[in-house]
């Protein structure tokens, strides 16, 4: 994921991330080439021909906007759980402790572990300011990531970076239900608010934004992907932003699967009673 992330990855394009400095259980190093994961010194764990990771292995990437950028902090936490945060004002240090974890900014979006298989299909869907992790071990063995961007929001927000703070529910809900809140940067407090003010639909239960039911698709035999709206019902409440490549199709949908000749996949642990979340994909590849 790293590899694809940094453009590294041998079969596919890449993102362009930059690297911004690693762990590798022993060395803490700053590459020489930020674009390059075999910049690292010779036998250092996160380079391409080495690619040995082990617990308590860390790496830090920056997203390459063009403008403001924000950090991922990745982390393998145990041989069963990785840990990703987002550093949304891009202030991570670094030449620090050869410690794990490092020293991480005060300002910290998503604190998200997920656990992981080495029986799943690991996905990533990203661009310059967005990274979506996948990891899919089939029926409700499914957790997801949301880091980064979101669309279309007010031109004030420089820095409109959200986070998922519920890994396990790959599926949108109804109403507020916990599956529907989210992290986010705000800049006029000057933090991250979430857990209880961030939802991909009103806060009020009765009144959804979001159509979930799309009974006249399943009649009419077509899917529609809807674009997925965050509500900000903070201090500085209001709409967000639309999320960017993730949109959602009716409860009947089905588990997994692609759309429109493989131009997007969808995903649902809970098929017929919510909301299958869909993703732009890569007009190739099958899933599951």
């Amino acid at each position: 994921m790293v590899q694809f992330l940094v453009s590294n990855h041998p079969t596919y394009a890449g993102s362009d991330w930059s690297i911004i400095e690693a762990y590798d259980g022993s060395t803490r190093e700053v590459p020489a080439d930020p674009t390059d994961l075999d910049s690292f010194t010779g036998g250092f764990g996160w380079r391409n021909d080495v690619a040995t990771v082990t617990v308590g292995d860390w790496i830090v990437l920056r997203t390459v906007r063009g403008g403001t950028e924000f950090e991922l902090y990745i982390e393998l936490e145990s041989t069963s759980l990785f840990r990703v945060l987002q550093m949304p004002l891009d202030d991570f240090v670094t030449g620090g402790p050869v410690v794990t974890p490092p020293t991480l900014p005060s300002v910290l979006n998503g604190g998200n572990n997920t656990g992981f298989t080495i029986a799943a299909d690991y996905t990533v869907i990203a661009d310059s300011g967005v990274a979506i992790f996948l990891m899919d071990a089939g029926g409700t063995s499914v957790t997801w990531m949301y880091h980064g961007d979101v669309d279309n929001g007010g031109s004030e927000n420089t820095r409109p970076f959200v986070a998922k703070s519920v890994t396990s529910n790959v599926h949108v809900e109804h109403g507020s239900g916990d599956t529907n809140r989210w992290y986010g940067y705000d800049p006029f407090q000057n933090a991250v608010i979430g857990g209880t003010w961030m939802y991909l639909s009103n806060n009020d239960a009765s009144n959804d934004v979001l159509q979930l039911d799309f009974s006249g698709d399943d009649l009419m035999g077509f899917h529609r992907a809807t674009p997925i709206a965050v509500y900000n019902f903070g201090v500085s409440g209001g709409f967000y932003g639309y999320l960017r490549h993730v949109f959602v199709g009716h409860t009947d949908l089905g588990s997994s699967g692609t759309l429109d000749n493989r131009s997007f996949l969808f995903r649902n642990d809970e098929s017929g009673t919510s909301g299958a979340i869909v993703m732009t994909w890569d007009r190739e590849t099958a899933y599951p």
